[in-house]
């Protein structure tokens, strides 16, 4: 279980942005040869937790495999390079305290590069609720955040939200990830088919993400009432953002067993979105997914 650490703050970030704005792209896209089974496959990859260098990395360090067949690089974009796209998404239905940290959620969206397309959703039991579309002017997204509705059964449904949010990415080019801010309980069929070994939403939306290549940042935000205080129901709901996160090359952040403050969280997604690349792939073959850095020791992050 991962837990908060102090970090720079949103003006380290950017100041990180810029210093990988040398971050190159790469390679030549091939021409076709007709062979059967091949696709091209996007993949956003970052420096895990204390593996980043001061200089960017370049583009003939990636190396991708599937299985043991390594698979021809098409395009290596740096920060500078990609934009950022970034679907900010909050479950209603979680403890009051979240509608305190609007604010914070706010200066994030403000913070991030110049040129960044955001969409603002809100996840309930009927599913996502989409408040700004994709959209480059930030003030209109920050406009679109409002408080969660606090009534538990108004949001009991996060992943199959989710899932919608995801799709809205295709045909959006870029680093495209999510921030969630979710208690990673899904209660429709139950509590006891919530658990992340079994939740079937969940394995929907971890395989979305997975397709699309889309990291997802996940926040964990307390239910209200009772449900807040269940040692079962926490460990449920970061036990699930925390295997959506993982599975998906994101990361989650969550403190203890309650409530936790986001500018932690949002300097930590704000700093790795900093240090991404997309690689672009020519997919052949089955097995899984390994990309590494051939000519340094750097280990990377990404959707597995």
């Amino acid at each position: 279980m991962l837990e908060l650490k102090d970090i720079p703050r949103h003006i380290a970030a950017l100041s990180m942005v810029a210093a990988l704005a040398g971050a190159s792209s790469a390679f030549a896209l091939p021409k076709d040869d007709g062979a059967q089974n091949v696709r091209s496959v996007t993949v956003t990859a970052m420096p895990k937790d204390g593996n980043a260098r001061l200089t960017p990395l370049d583009a003939s360090e990636f190396a991708v495999y599937r299985g043991d067949a390594r698979q021809q690089i098409v395009e290596v974009k740096g920060p500078a390079e990609a934009p950022v796209n970034v679907a900010v998404l909050i479950q209603d239905g979680l403890s009051v305290e979240v509608g305190n940290e609007i604010q914070t959620i706010k200066n994030f969206v403000e913070s991030l590069p110049e040129g960044s397309s955001v969409m603002v959703g809100y996840l309930r039991n009927t599913g996502l609720q989409v408040r700004q579309p994709f959209t480059t002017d930030r003030k209109a997204a920050i406009d679109a955040l409002r408080i969660p509705i606090s009534n538990l059964s108004v949001g009991s449904s996060p992943f199959t939200g989710l899932e919608d949010a995801l799709e809205r990415f295709d045909g959006v080019a870029g680093r495209n990830q999510v921030v969630l801010v979710s208690n990673g309980l899904d209660l429709n069929r139950g509590v006891q088919s919530a658990s992340p070994a079994s939740n079937l939403d969940l394995e929907r939306a971890i395989s979305a993400a997975r397709k699309r290549g889309i990291p997802v940042w996940s926040i964990y935000a307390n239910s209200p009432g009772r449900l807040g205080n269940s040692s079962l129901a926490i460990t449920y709901g970061q036990g699930s953002l925390n295997r959506l996160a993982e599975e998906t090359g994101g990361k989650a952040f969550f403190s203890g067993r309650g409530f936790a403050t986001f500018n932690h969280a949002l300097d930590s997604i704000a700093k790795s979105m900093g240090e991404q690349y997309v690689i672009t792939y020519r997919g052949e073959g089955k097995g899984k997914l390994e990309v590494t850095t051939e000519s340094s020791n750097v280990e990377l992050r990404y959707a597995e």
